[in-house]
């Protein structure tokens, strides 16, 4: 239901807290802010600044800060630290003044604002130079952010635009705000739901970045409701034996939920209620109730609004919101502050907004064995604290989870998926990234935002991220999709119940645990975890977490290898453990760590092998100004085969000058047997057409993809284990030797090489360079060639050779920042429906307003089994005018794999290309005409292998919406979509369609609507089914007409006409309805109608032709939040006063 938004509030104290804690010791910063907000009143605002250091390395140390926080929001200890290697920043041109910014003062104004659309969350910051004093020479500031707020600039009438032309460099990803005397201003437009809004600030070096929590807008009560009742009776007459489709054959859609038949049938009477409501009860709690009792509940959950759904473009710029998003019929919840308890659509898991039901969990820090993503239907309370936070969720449904993980190819996909039926709206799409020397080891996790880094593709729903994602990143680690969803396995509704919670002990350590019990039938499941965070000391944590799963053989059985011993059935039963210290200080970092899967681990969300071991260390030790010594230990073994792989490394490096530093160090590797896993520096690349060859297959609206793996099973694919005895052990010792050249600053030279000293002829050599093309994005390049050696720590035979060639851009914005501003077109169209239309998001900037998206990657094996794999990707997008908005991207991919050597000895090579474009033109034509083209086109060649495939769906929109008036509106559509070779069975389709829609309010007394639409399919079955050929044809015309006799008496008429004919037919198939109304204002807001439906369906090859005609009384009552008001003077009059 869409939002109201009330009056803008704006008196609310200021309250401003600075600080110059010391980054390196996090823990001491959090205790005064924590302190500060704790005793100030609940309405005072809480701020904070916050010394930067030039060393990126403290910057880094605890990058997540309370900007201004919300009492009673949680305080996590414990956080994942940044990506390393982000670009670095460049100080020259208008931003040479950055370079002399020592820290940034930030305030906050207004902390904890109600999440009502208008209130302004007033930001202030302060800009100090190295000596502390105010820098009063003009710096550039880039604010980003993400989540629904939207940003107000200084001297800007309105938000409407975003940053517009008030950005001082619109080539730089983010905002950049000129800061003049050493203070700029700006404001935070709160968002329309309730949500935590991600704040990041950067001068030079100089970096804060934070949350700003927006809680429920506690608002008086509104209401909306409707109640209807209607009852009719009809003839139907058949001059077959066959019954119509439908149901409701005619114009009115007919009540079914509370319905009853009466007269053999020929009669019905049925009730619909609807409400929605919101407000204030009891003090400072909010309701937010929603019901209707004739809701679709199965078509999608979460249900909001979709930008593209019915028609391209609709020619509407206002900002939307959407509340009680649940498919169930009835949505109730109650909030105060942070905490809610509420029945509905909810998700579980990290990084769920709290409108869709999320509430704070304990971050993969510290939960990631025990990690649980799940989207339900059910009861869920969130009780939080500044100390801690409590979830309790229960569900009686039959949905079942699917999670998987796919390896990244080069390209934006589509990507599939396995299960059938996937709900709309369930899935949960994250980046992982994982250490290519151990899979187990999660370095990064980044979840994805839906239509804004990823949408779905037209023809089957299949997952199409907005900007490429390369296998591997500039440093070689494998990238990943992990994608959890829900599907509907029918059959009896089931329990599922779980809970999580965390609780801070003091300022040094946490404690958290999660139990969650599937009573599933088909793959019952339970999952118990604890889990503690310590802080030893300033700069040293450690983590601790152990798990504990029991799931049906069905559920593990795909991710155990060696076929350990198992009950021939019920459950299985699996451990998991792991720990973790790492300490960060000035001249020390180190990081030991040790874990354990047993073979039956059935957590899917976990991301980790069952079956394995893992124990590791790193440290460095800067030992002077000069000179850093670094050492690592690694030992990995596979439980269900006994397979091992050891490995150490000692090295130096030493600053020969300011711009170059070199290092050498010995490596000692050992395996017995293989585990899985161990190629994945050149061994990711999924099989052909597995996940973007044309096809219906594997998408959240096609049939479902059988070529994809478990989640678990995916780290398998890297490479199958052995036990030892079955293959040779390998050992060797290395010495290797690297330096790293800064060329000038903008261009930085790396390079390592490494061969074995005992003898044996294994290599690798390693190249990487960056070029800083602006500020904030580089471009980078690398290449690795190996020979025997696979990774740091992984052995291949002797006889394999592989090549890695990866390029691309990397420019440093935030995943599911608000770029929407960029998109949007005045009074046409808002920006969040632009940039799901263009399905492309910027990456990186050429020139203002025009952004582009490149990458190029080759994994190349010389000998030995596997594909070789190219992609190339190319994208621009073009948003500086006012009235035109156009992008388009080209990827291209090619995998190469050798298949059996023929009598000449020689092996066959299978070639693949595969090819995606999307081009998208969208063009205001005027203050009231708007227009948008586009085109997606997927197809895959397979050189003569077998059949090629190709899809194509291209699209014209159109939009009439005068800004002055109401009298016209119209919109139109045409769509051309083309599919060949459809799951390469020689199947083809080609279909147009078109369609406009109008509407017309002459004078007052008037209102008439229109639409006609036409549609026509050739296709061929396949040959399986005959290879038979059809086509069918089809249009439609239908007209409404109510006219306003008085103030109490309407008429109202309508007719709809719809002709169709499939080939083979000698003649057409015609079906008619008309239909006439009389309504009557019995008094305010209660209107009865009687009316009279005919309807009818011919065709002269069949005999299945039949007429319905009947006439029906309805009753409507709507109310609003004066119903409940009733003992209240003002509204109720006929009290006394």
């Amino acid at each position: 239901m869409s939002r109201l938004l009330p009056a803008d509030r704006t008196n609310r104290s200021v309250t401003t807290v600075t600080m110059l804690p010391n980054l390196s010791s996090p823990a001491p910063l959090l205790k005064p802010l924590h302190l500060a907000v704790r005793h100030a009143l609940p309405a005072l605002a809480a701020g904070l600044a916050l010394s930067a250091g030039l060393a990126r390395a403290q910057v880094d140390v605890d990058p997540v800060h309370p900007l201004g926080e919300a009492p009673g929001r949680y305080r996590p200890l414990f956080t994942l630290p940044e990506p390393a290697g982000a670009p670095r920043i460049l100080l020259d041109g208008q931003y040479a003044a950055n370079a002399r910014v020592g820290r940034l003062a930030v305030e906050v104004h207004g902390a904890g604002a109600p999440a009502d659309g208008v209130t302004p969350v007033e930001i202030v910051v302060r800009v100090f130079d190295r000596e502390g004093r105010p820098l009063r020479e003009p710096v550039l500031l880039t604010v980003e952010h993400r989540g629904g707020a939207r940003l107000l600039l200084p001297e800007a009438r309105t938000d409407e635009g975003g940053a517009d032309r008030r950005d001082a460099d619109r080539s730089v990803p983010g905002t950049q705000l000129r800061v003049s005397g050493g203070e700029a201003r700006f404001s935070l437009i709160a968002p329309a739901q309730p949500e935590d809004v991600l704040l990041r600030l950067s001068a030079g070096e100089a970096e804060v970045a934070g949350t700003i929590g927006f809680d429920p807008d506690v608002r008086e009560m509104i209401a909306a409701g409707l109640i209807e009742g209607v009852i009719g009776r009809s003839t139907r007459r058949y001059d077959g034996a066959v019954s119509p489709a439908r149901v409701d054959d005619g114009f009115e859609a007919e009540l079914r939920h509370w319905s009853r038949d009466f007269d053999s049938g020929r009669g019905r009477a049925a009730l619909r209620a609807s409400v929605f409501l919101k407000g204030k009860i009891r003090g400072d709690r909010l309701l937010t109730l929603a019901y209707d009792s004739d809701k679709d509940t199965r078509a999608r959950l979460l249900r909001d609004i979709r930008p593209e759904a019915w028609y391209p473009v609709y020619g509407d710029a206002s900002v939307k919101g959407f509340d009680a998003r649940s498919a169930s019929k009835l949505y109730v919840r109650v909030d105060q502050g942070r905490s809610f308890v509420m029945y509905g659509d909810f998700a579980a898991g990290e990084g769920v907004t709290p409108a869709a039901g999320g509430g704070v969990v304990a971050g993969t820090r510290l939960r990631q064995l025990g990690s649980y993503q799940r989207t339900l239907t059910g009861v869920k309370l969130h009780r939080e604290s500044t100390d801690g936070f409590l979830n309790l969720f229960a569900s009686r449904d039959t949905l079942r989870q699917v999670t998987e993980e796919i390896a990244a190819n080069g390209t934006s996909g589509p990507f599939a998926v396995s299960g059938t039926q996937a709900l709309e709206n369930s899935e949960q799409v994250q980046l992982i990234v994982r250490d290519r020397n151990n899979l187990n080891t999660v370095l990064s996790v980044t979840t994805l935002v839906r239509l804004s880094d990823y949408s779905f593709e037209p023809f089957s729903g299949r997952i199409l991220l907005t900007r490429p994602i390369p296998s591997q990143d500039a440093d070689g680690n494998p990238i990943h999709l992990r994608i959890s969803y829900e599907v509907d396995q029918g059959g009896d509704a089931f329990w599922l119940a779980g809970a999580d919670g965390q609780i801070n002990l003091g300022e040094r350590a946490s404690l958290g645990g999660a139990i969650v019990e599937d009573r599933n039938p088909q793959a019952p499941f339970r999952l118990a975890s604890v889990h503690a965070g310590v802080k030893l000391g300033a700069a040293t944590e450690l983590v601790v977490e152990a798990a504990q799963t029991e799931a049906a053989l069905s559920a593990v059985g795909t991710s155990l290898v060696g076929a350990p011993v198992l009950p021939e059935s019920g459950t299985a039963t699996g451990r998991a453990a792991r720990v973790e210290v790492q300490h960060r200080g000035e001249r020390l970092e180190a990081r030991l760590r040790a874990a354990r899967t047993g073979a039956a681990f059935a957590n899917t969300a976990a991301g980790v092998q069952p079956g394995s071991e893992q124990l590791g260390g790193s440290a460095r030790w800067q030992a002077s100004e000069d000179w850093a010594l670094r050492v690592e230990l690694q030992r990995d073994r596979d439980t269900a085969t006994d397979a091992r792989a050891s490995g150490a490394s000692l090295g130096a490096d030493y600053r020969l000058s300011p711009t170059l530093t070199v290092g050498a160090g010995l490596r000692r590797i050992e395996e017995t047997g293989r585990l899985r896993g161990a190629l994945a520096g050149l061994a990711a690349n999924p099989s052909a057409g597995s996940y973007y060859a044309p096809g219906s297959d594997g998408g959240f609206s096609g049939a479902g993809s059988t070529t994809l793996l478990n989640a678990n099973s995916a780290l398998a694919s890297y490479g199958s284990g052995a036990a030892p005895g079955t293959v040779p052990d390998l050992e060797t010792t290395t010495a290797f030797a690297g330096a790293t050249w800064r060329a000038s600053d903008r261009w930085t030279l790396k390079g390592l090489a490494e061969a074995a000293v005992d003898g044996q002829d294994r290599h690798r050599v390693e190249l990487a360079t960056s070029y800083q093309l602006a500020e904030r994005a580089r471009l980078y390049a690398r290449a690795e060639h190996q020979d025997g050696l696979s990774s740091r720590y992984a052995l291949d035979g002797a006889s394999s050779r592989g090549q890695a060639i990866a390029l691309g851009i990397d420019g440093r914005y935030m995943a599911g920042g608000d770029v929407f501003s960029e998109y949007r077109l005045r009074d046409a169209s808002d920006g969040r429906a632009s940039q799901v239309a263009t399905g492309v998001r910027n990456v990186w900037q050429m020139r203002p307003g025009w952004a582009m998206t490149t990458g190029l990657e080759r994994l190349r094996i010389l000998d030995g089994s596997g594909q070789n794999a190219t992609a190339a990707t190319l994208g621009s997008d073009w948003t500086d005018s006012e009235w035109w908005k156009l992008s388009g991207r080209l990827e291209w991919r090619r995998l190469e794999a050798r298949g059996a050597s023929t009598t000449s000895g020689s092996s066959a090579l299978t070639t693949q290309d595969s090819w995606l474009t999307t081009l998208t033109a969208v063009r205001r034509l005027d203050r009231d005409w708007t227009a948008l083209a586009r085109n997606y086109y997927l197809a895959t060649d397979n050189h003569g292998a077998r059949a090629n495939g190709w899809q194509d769906r291209f699209q014209v929109g159109l939009a009439w919406r005068p800004v002055d008036h109401n009298r016209i509106d119209v919109l139109g559509k045409y769509e051309y979509k083309v599919e060949d070779n459809i799951n390469a069975t020689e199947e083809w389709r080609r279909v147009h369609v078109g369609a406009v829609q109008a509407n017309v309010h002459p004078a007052r007394a008037w209102w008439a609507s229109g639409r006609l639409a036409g549609k026509t399919v050739s296709e061929r079955f396949p040959v399986a089914e005959g290879g038979v050929q059809d086509r069918y044809r089809a249009w439609l015309a239908s007209g409404r007409l109510i006219h306003d006799l008085s103030e109490r008496w309407d008429l109202g008429l309508q007719l709809s006409l719809m002709r169709g004919q499939a080939s083979g037919q000698s003649g057409a198939s015609w079906q008619r309805s008309v239909g006439v109304e009389v309504g009557y204002l019995v008094q305010s807001n209660l209107w009865l109608s009687a009316g009279y439906n005919a309807s009818g369906f011919r065709d002269r090859d069949l005999s299945s032709d039949y007429t319905a005609r009947g006439a029906y009384l309805r009753l409507r009552f709507k109310f609003d939040a004066d119903l409940f008001a009733g003992a209240d003077p003002v509204v109720n009059r006929a009290l006394p006063r």
